[in-house]
């Protein structure tokens, strides 16, 4: 039977058919697009007749892969090294400068001539041997390393991914970034999207947040300066990952936790209504400590200043002997002109008496009502509150924001977004820009750092939200930092717009009143059925006609009667004018059709152009704002837009890019509603997360916490428990978190939509705890119960899936085992400086492996590859 087969082939060829990547290379950019960046970009000479010809030719090809190493001791140079056999690696071009002295130029022109005697002996000798080096170079793929990125880890091919899966020179490199990257080594990540976590300058010790997070290679790279080559030193700093979604944001942790950092929090929220933190105070007795002695110093800075100001008094009591004299012959004057005023005043306190009389009466059953509801308030239920004595609010150190935009800088990747591309997107989306940026700049510390960053070309959503902000915010208490000297490094960019035009539709919005706007689109659906149905009919009474005919012209083919027939040729004549009538009502019908289609597209297309909010017109006024518009000469002095960041996609082959980095200068009260931090979304799924030995405790079993983590687990005792936490009652994962981040969890885990926190580390079964597979490069430094063996064992155990009898080991081994007696336990390898951890549980008379197997898979791969070079 071959019908299974056929289905199969039916739905690919009808995925080929809907597949828009198809016609990524014949698609044009439209016209709308072009002729909106034209006037913006061209006419206002931002960019020259050249540039301006590169940059559309640019946005109709590909983008180019790149990549980044993550900053590990450990793996960086073997990753280095595989890369340099599978690849042919090249530096970046720098910079041409005309910073030489003539003189300079001079003497490098004879130096060069000598040497260039010299070379042509020598190149005659390596011709013959570079020759047989290209012809195997050729069928390698070409890197080039990034100069600007620190320590040149990151690197471009300019090849799409597409070519990379089809074409046969590329399968070892992609064989091998699919390896690296499923377990964190590399991260590909698009070259411009790279620097906004790099303007943050990010330490060790740092609190950081990302707003908008989602997909997650900025949150990878913010963890990577994190560790700062040292994974040991994660106790302090915190990274915390908030997206919108909850799909989203759990992708976003399974990807981050490839990098094994505990002090990882994933929150979902709304990025312009992201709440304050609550830090427990009790935990952190150094800063409390810090706290008093800066009160003490304080204090005594204020009793200085008492000395002075007593000084300052003695020499007033002298001035104001002198001023009293002044002041009594002054009062005489002015108690004889006040005897005349006191007379005029009796007069109007007789009037007022008699309305206080009235307004008394109002003001007791005031006072009752007050009475009242102090009294209900006493009485009411008591609410969910930490106390406040032992928590304080937690400010940030670095926040970065990648909003949400239009997303015209990446058409060289989703070209198929420039077919529903409209100026109306970014209209639409700049409030909501500006209040995420307003909540970033609000939770920030004074000194620290925030990055503004989007993926558009557009000045509304870029240039316009800055000015905004430092009007709001004002240039004294924001201060916009330069970022020119990343220049010299070999990126490249240039500084702010300060000239644009706002583009809107023609068409007049509905009216703000949602009553009346939901009339209006209920008349005009009524409208159209009604048209619809009249259509239809007039089309039914025709067909109706035609099937009658061929029903007569039937029977005359049957041979009934002559005298009908003669009746059905005449009928003939009137069929063949009834069948005109029809064409032509057909063709209104069609030409009625197109003239709608015509109308809603010409409607589209018409846009206006304004050049200052003046022009704009009520009916308009809802969606265009006057922020939108450029700022004055003396705005542009003002707040200094050429310190912005603007990345066009010919500078360096990548997409489009917008990045600002403001500093906070000084603190400013933020009035908020207290109520909304500590009520919890009733909708959210995921349970908080709790410590493991408040549930634990309360399920009172017969063995304690510590006989189980630290006989049965083998963890050293100097490890704290409080570090363990827990989301359900049922104690089925168990996370481990970092001293910093378990503050936090103390102090609002309650209240805070988590999605996840810390790495997951342990898993409970019905024989007891096992370690799990994320964990084990962090835990297995504190772990006992942990044996070094030869790679040949870890690839036995890692191809089969059933468990191994201990007999087909090794007598050496086997005597390890009864050491490590029966339980769960880390197997550990070492090659090239690379750590690979497997977790084991060693029963009776088997062993048995927990590996995932996309894992299985890739560490096979590697620890083969690596056996196979070792032997050559």
């Amino acid at each position: 039977m071959i019908p299974n087969n056929s289905l199969i082939d039916n739905t690919k060829k009808k995925r080929k058919l809907n597949d828009k990547r198809k016609e990524y290379t014949q698609q044009i950019l439209s016209p709308l697009f072009v002729e909106y960046y034209k006037k913006n970009l061209l006419e206002n000479g931002y960019l020259g007749e050249e540039e301006w010809k590169t940059f559309l030719s640019i946005q109709k090809t590909k983008l180019p892969t790149t990549f980044h190493i993550t900053n590990i001791e450990k793996s960086l140079d073997h990753v280095k090294q595989c890369l340099s056999k599978l690849c042919v690696i090249k530096d970046q071009k720098k910079i041409s400068t005309n910073s030489i002295n003539e003189d300079e130029k001079e003497k490098e022109k004879i130096k060069e001539k000598e040497k260039e005697n010299e070379d042509e002996k020598e190149k005659e000798k390596e011709n013959v041997q570079s020759k047989e080096k290209e012809q195997s170079l050729n069928d390698l793929p070409i890197l080039t390393r990034l100069s600007w990125y620190p320590k040149q880890n990151a690197y471009q091919l300019a090849v799409d991914r597409s070519i990379l899966k089809k074409k046969a020179k590329f399968e070892n490199l992609q064989e091998y970034m699919k390896r690296t990257e499923s377990q964190g080594l590399i991260i590909r990540q698009e070259l411009v999207s790279m620097v906004p976590p790099l303007m943050l300058e990010i330490q060790k010790n740092d609190y950081v947040l990302d707003l908008c997070s989602a997909p997650g290679s900025k949150t990878c790279q913010l963890i990577e300066f994190m560790l700062n080559h040292d994974q040991d030193n994660f106790s302090k700093g915190i990274v915390i990952a908030n997206d919108v979604s909850i799909k989203r944001s759990n992708t976003l942790y399974h990807r981050i936790r490839k990098l094994n950092y505990p002090n990882i929090l994933v929150t979902n929220y709304k990025a312009q209504w992201f709440p304050k933190f609550l830090e427990n105070r009790e935990i952190n007795k150094k800063e409390i400590q810090d706290e008093k002695e800066k009160e003490n110093e304080d204090e005594k800075e204020k009793e200085k200043i008492k000395e002075k100001e007593k000084e300052n008094e003695d020499e007033k009591k002298i001035e104001k002997e002198i001023e009293k004299e002044i002041e009594k012959e002054e009062k005489k004057e002015e108690k004889e002109n006040e005897i005349e005023i006191e007379k005029e005043k009796e007069k109007k306190e007789e009037k007022e008496m008699e309305i206080e009389k009235i307004n008394g009466m109002e003001t007791k059953i005031k006072n009752n009502n007050k009475e009242l509801k102090e009294n209900t308030t006493v009485n009411s239920p008591k609410t969910n509150k930490p106390k406040f004595q032992n928590y304080k609010i937690m400010y940030l150190d670095k926040i970065l924001s990648d909003v949400p935009c239009s997303g015209d800088g990446t058409f060289r990747k989703n070209f198929t977004g420039s077919e529903t591309w409209s100026p109306q997107l970014a209209l639409g989306l700049h409030p909501m820009q500006f209040q995420i940026a307003k909540r970033g700049i609000e939770l920030l510390k004074p000194g620290g750092r925030f990055v503004y960053s989007t993926c558009s070309f557009n000045p509304i959503e870029n240039e316009a939200i800055i000015i905004r902000l430092l009007k709001h915010f004002g240039t004294d208490k924001l201060k916009l930092i330069d970022c020119s000297h990343w220049k010299n490094k070999g990126l490249k960019f240039t500084g702010g717009m300060t000239n644009w035009k706002v583009m809107a539709l023609n068409k007049s919005p509905q009216k703000s009143n949602d009553y009346n706007s939901n009339k209006n689109k209920k008349r005009n659906r009524n409208r159209n059925r009604k048209r619809n149905r009249n259509r239809k009919r007039k089309l039914n009474t025709i067909y109706r006609k035609n099937d009658e005919d061929e029903e007569e012209n039937n029977i005359t083919q049957s041979g009934i009667g002559r005298e009908r027939g003669i009746e059905n040729e005449e009928g003939g004549k009137s069929k063949k004018e009834d069948e005109k009538s029809m064409e032509k009502e057909g063709e209104k019908i069609q030409i009625s059709k197109n003239e709608i289609q015509e109308e809603k597209i010409e409607n589209k297309k018409k846009f206006i152009w304004f050049d200052s909010y003046d022009q704009v017109p009520e009916t308009f006024q809802r969606k265009i704002q006057p922020e939108m518009f450029p700022p004055n000469q003396e705005e542009i002095k003002k707040y200094h837009l050429e310190k912005c960041m603007r990345f066009l996609p010919f500078y360096q082959n990548s997409g489009g890019f917008f990045v600002a980095v403001f500093e906070k200068n000084e603190d400013f009260k933020i009035k908020e509603k207290q109520n909304k931090m500590y009520n919890k979304d009733p909708k959210f799924p995921y349970k908080p997360l709790i410590p493991l030995k408040t549930i634990y405790q309360e399920k009172n079993r017969q063995t304690s916490l510590e006989e189980e983590i630290y006989n049965k687990l083998g963890i050293n005792e100097n490890f704290d428990l409080n570090n363990l936490y827990t989301r359900s009652n049922k104690l089925k994962n168990i996370y481990f978190v970092g001293d910093s981040l378990k503050t936090v969890l103390l102090g609002c885990s309650s209240y805070l939509n988590i999605i996840n926190a810390g790495i997951h580390v342990a898993k409970m079964e019905n024989y007891g705890f096992r370690f799990v597979e994320t964990g084990l490069k962090i835990i297995s430094q504190f772990v006992k119960r942990q044996m070094q063996v030869p790679t040949e064992i870890i690839i036995k155990l890692l191809k089969t899936t059933d468990p191994i009898d201990r007999n087909e080991f090794d007598k050496q081994l086997q005597d390890k085992f009864v050491k490590l007696q029966n339980g769960p336990a880390i197997f550990k390898t070492i090659h090239q400086n690379i750590e690979y951890f497997i977790s084991v549980y060693i029963g009776r008379n088997n062993i048995s492996s927990f590996i995932d197997k996309a894992s299985r898979k890739n560490m096979l791969s590697d620890l083969e590859y690596l056996k196979n070079e070792l032997k050559n």
